[in-house]
């Protein structure tokens, strides 16, 4: 595999820039659903603020939870 660094050299992307897009992979499966039918329900930097919250006890179901309300357009990505 490459690194970040190699992608965004390989791709003319800012390595911030390929950070934010692999965050999305990592995603639990219930939100890639989301976002598969609401695309612009978040975006990269969304997508790891999602993961740090996770990785710092939230559970998956919350951050599903919250995803859901985004993309019904109760609550913002904000």
């Amino acid at each position: 595999g490459w690194t970040q660094q190699q992608l965004a050299e390989r791709s003319g992307l800012d390595q911030s820039t390929v950070s934010r897009l692999l965050a999305f992979e990592r995603l639990p499966s219930p939100v890639l659903k989301i976002l598969a039918t609401h695309p612009a329900t978040l975006g990269g930097t969304h997508a790891g603020q999602l993961l740090l919250l996770i990785e710092g006890g939230v559970t998956e179901q919350t951050v599903i939870a919250a995803v859901e309300q985004i993309a019904r357009g109760e609550k913002t990505a904000t």
